[in-house]
């Protein structure tokens, strides 16, 4: 194995600085993310106890924001007031969910439907938060709008995952992928095969320990003939029998014609 414990390589250095900044920045958009889903859906919940107190439609419309080139978004605007304790308070919100929800996730007809079912000047039922009468929704809980608290909620859900996933990946990268392009990058400094692109060998190359154990074997291969050959040119260095010293070729081969039973 390549020592890990040499010094950086620039490749190993650009790396970390990559990973250092994107890493860092999706956990910090997952987790803002996840926080402001949560913190709607759990205001949102919170509006069960609210007052209900009378209000009139002012304005209702769709419009048309965050326009790009692939188009814009529609949205519901709904403005209304309502009187407590004498005093005229004037509220846009809708519900919680719809101020953090994916416009892009929306069919456009969910937002026509909320603006049928509050027209201009007509007379509906807003909910106060008991303890900040500036507060309003027009619905509590998931009361006629099931689709878009799901929305968000699928949005805190998809997000969260990312939030722990993040720190886990930052980890990995540093720690395993760093050093395997110190090692490769390290090997390389010996020389690409020639026609050889450099992304190719770099993340196809063999390793430098597959290398070495390459080498060796293709080395032993060619030591292996050239053992046989000195063996059997060597002259054998054993005695001969006893009783074969003195035997001339017709007597060996006579005693070789002769069976094995017979005593001699």
């Amino acid at each position: 194995m390549l020592s890990m414990g040499g010094g950086s390589t620039s490749e190993e250095q650009a790396f970390k600085v990559i990973a250092s900044i994107v890493l860092p920045i999706m956990f910090l958009v997952c987790l803002i993310d996840s926080i402001n889903s949560h913190q709607h859906l759990r205001n949102q919940d919170d509006t069960v106890y609210w007052e209900p107190v009378n209000a009139t439609v002012i304005s209702s419309e769709v419009v048309w924001v965050n326009c790009g080139d692939e188009g814009c978004s529609v949205l519901p605007e709904i403005t209304y007031e309502y009187e407590v304790d004498g005093v005229i308070t004037m509220a846009s919100r809708i519900s919680f969910p719809w101020e953090c929800v994916s416009s892009d996730r929306l069919f456009e007809d969910q937002q026509w439907l909320v603006v049928e079912e509050f027209p201009v000047g007509a007379d509906v039922t807003a909910y106060v938060d008991p303890a900040n009468r500036e507060e309003s929704v027009l619905y509590i809980g998931m009361m006629g709008e099931h689709d878009v608290y799901s929305i968000v909620q699928d949005q805190f859900d998809s997000t969260v995952p990312f939030v722990f996933i993040s720190p886990v990946l930052y980890f990995v990268a540093i720690r395993f992928i760093a050093p395997i392009i110190r090692a490769r990058t390290l090997g390389e400094s010996e020389g690409n095969p020639p026609g050889t692109s450099e992304v190719v060998s770099y993340w196809s190359g063999e390793s430098p320990a597959e290398k070495r154990e390459r080498e060796y074997v293709e080395q032993r291969w060619i030591e292996q003939p050239e053992q046989i050959g000195e063996k059997i040119a060597a002259p054998s260095s054993s005695p001969p029998m006893v009783g074969e010293v003195d035997k001339s070729a017709p007597e060996q081969q006579k005693d070789e014609d002769v069976p094995f039973w017979v005593d001699s």
